[in-house]
């Protein structure tokens, strides 16, 4: 039987984010990688008890917010800034943290949100 209370609800998405993740994904600015949580479960707890803790307080860590830029060459041999894409690269313990918030904010508008209301639309 599932238990129904919050903290082993969280847990689970918690635990599914990291499942998911690519482990390719590139670490920054701390240089942390998915596969410290997927191969360290013990480390993956200590990291639910944080997200919990900002969650409960409603403080998120200033790291989880930050990004490092970085422009990536659209083709092989660029060497004009049009020819560069830009994008953001986010701590784990972000994107975990935001994906888990996300996930629960979306179910809670589709779900009990949604059945009442028409989100202005109608």
């Amino acid at each position: 039987m599932t238990s129904r209370h919050p903290s082993h609800r969280h847990w689970a998405k918690v635990n599914s984010v990291v499942k998911k993740a690519r482990v390719k994904s590139s670490p920054r600015p701390n240089e942390v990688l998915y596969l410290l949580y997927k191969r360290c479960p013990n480390v993956l707890r200590w990291l639910h008890t944080m997200l919990r803790s900002a969650w409960n307080n409603l403080k998120i860590s200033d790291q989880w917010m930050t990004a490092e830029g970085v422009y990536i060459p659209k083709e092989k041999n660029s060497n004009e800034i049009n020819k560069f894409r830009p994008i953001s690269l986010l701590n784990v313990e972000g994107k975990i943290f935001f994906s888990v918030m996300t996930s629960r904010r979306t179910k809670y508008l589709c779900t009990e949100r949604g059945s009442s209301r028409s989100f202005g639309l109608s």
